[in-house]
């Protein structure tokens, strides 16, 4: 890995640089741009985060859907009914963009 400043890398609209220099938990290994977050030490926080949440959620929603389920029910149907409004505005904006576009020539 090449080594460069944060400054430099901001500069040339990267997204990670290297400093040869380890981060406190001993990674050395590139760091975010934006944050100046070492990549090892932020991937290790999700991959924690995502475990200890995964398990957890799943239990959580299964059980307010069994005790739910009319709810459950009625919130489905509100989502496929709003799914359902966005690609028929999505479909009728294509539409008109393409009429539009081949009556301009």
């Amino acid at each position: 890995m090449e080594i460069i400043s944060r400054f430099d890398a901001k500069q040339q609209k990267l997204k990670s640089f290297y400093t040869g220099v380890p981060c406190v938990n001993n990674h050395n290994s590139e760091r975010y741009v934006s944050t100046g977050a070492c990549i090892e030490c932020q991937q290790q926080r999700m991959r924690d985060y995502q475990r200890l949440h995964s398990t957890e959620n799943v239990a959580r929603v299964a059980n307010w859907a069994a005790k739910n389920k009319e709810k459950r029910k009625e919130y489905l149907r509100k989502q496929d009914k709003k799914r359902s409004e966005e690609k028929h505005k999505y479909l009728d904006n294509f539409i008109e963009k393409i009429y539009n576009v081949h009556n301009l020539y």
